[in-house]
């Protein structure tokens, strides 16, 4: 039997975490009505290497346990390191 409600999707934002990749996760899920998206990151926030911006995710890492699929983006591992070395 087919499940009527949508797919649960996680998408991880990783600290230094690629813009564009988190953006096409979030594109193609998103819009869909047979995916639930959620955007999670430790302490619901991610900075973005080289552009001042962080995202604040509406849901921590718990909201990792919910979903069907999770899909981690690309990040950046200098920047990572950086962010790592500087806390």
């Amino acid at each position: 039997m087919i499940s009527k409600r949508p797919h649960r999707v996680a998408v991880l934002a990783l600290p230094a975490v690629i813009p564009l990749e988190l953006g096409i996760a979030a594109e193609i899920f998103g819009r869909d009505p047979h995916y639930r998206l959620t955007v999670c990151a430790e302490g619901r926030s991610a900075s973005l290497p080289g552009s001042g911006l962080t995202v604040n995710t509406p849901a921590g890492l718990e909201g990792l346990k919910r979903a069907d699929t999770l899909i981690i983006p690309g990040y950046d591992w200098d920047a990572w390191q950086a962010l790592d070395a500087a806390y």
